[in-house]
């Protein structure tokens, strides 16, 4: 299964196979949508988009209650990314150079990093660390997740790098009941 964002359709598409299946085509609440991320043991996608009204929005993964839940103080809502083990959401904003967390329903923000952070466009976590790229140095680096603290650069690279993924289990955790494959997503009739 893949999701993406389709900015030409102005849409969220999840593919499975050969089938499609379009989940949220509503342009007036999405303009230009950039970063999805997905938390199974809710049933809940969450999505940037830094269009005219920028905002971070959650919805069902079947495209049903989509909501905004951070719309101040962002700009370039790039990077998004969920640490599943304490479930807070970050994101990465490239216009006012900073990494943030909030909780699931956008309470609660913390501005983990924001200054010397000239572009950050992808973000991960992992354990007890967060990962980002940035397009301006075409670097990815790495700090403490709550604080902040001991960032280093990991890599320099001839191009920017689009997006940083960590593979591992406990990045996303089984979950008991998956939603995906039960009344979620109805991709034929």
């Amino acid at each position: 299964m893949k999701g993406f964002n389709d900015l030409h359709n102005l849409c969220i598409n999840i593919v499975y196979d050969r089938y499609r299946k379009i989940l949220l085509a509503d342009k007036s609440f999405l303009r230009e949508p950039r970063a999805l991320e997905l938390i199974p043991k809710y049933g809940w996608l969450f999505i940037t988009d830094w269009g005219e009204m920028p905002h971070i929005s959650r919805m069902n993964m079947d495209g049903s209650n989509p909501r905004h839940i951070i719309t101040k103080d962002i700009a370039w809502p790039n990077g998004l990314t969920i640490d599943y083990i304490t479930e807070k959401l970050f994101w990465a904003d490239a216009n006012y150079d900073y990494i943030a967390m909030a909780d699931l329903d956008g309470s609660n923000i913390h501005k983990i990093i924001d200054e010397s952070l000239p572009h950050p466009f992808a973000i991960t976590t992992f354990v007890d660390k967060i990962y980002w790229t940035d397009w301006e140095y075409n670097a990815i680096y790495e700090a403490r997740k709550f604080s902040g603290e001991k960032r280093a650069r990991l890599a320099l690279l001839h191009h920017r790098p689009m997006d940083i993924v960590v593979y591992h289990s406990l990045r996303q955790p089984q979950c008991e009941s998956n939603l995906m494959w039960g009344k979620c997503l109805k991709f034929y009739d």
